[in-house]
């Protein structure tokens, strides 16, 4: 039988799940060969249905809603 603890413990990681999977809802990244040409992050973003995206280095493209 689980004691108190661990039952706490379970309930803040089920939390902390969420939470994770809840950001990870709210955009997306992906790694490019290259930010270049301009403007093909928020391209890629935008087909893929979010309302925009950001490029940063090194190479990554962020979606976001």
């Amino acid at each position: 039988m689980a004691n108190a603890g661990h039952i706490k413990l379970l309930i803040i990681a089920v939390i902390v799940m969420a939470v994770l999977f809840s950001l990870g809802e709210a955009s997306l990244c992906v790694t490019f060969d290259t930010c270049a040409p301009k403007g093909s992050c928020m391209r890629y973003c935008k087909a893929g249905g979010y309302g925009g995206g950001n490029c940063t280095p090194p190479k990554t493209c962020c979606c976001y809603y």
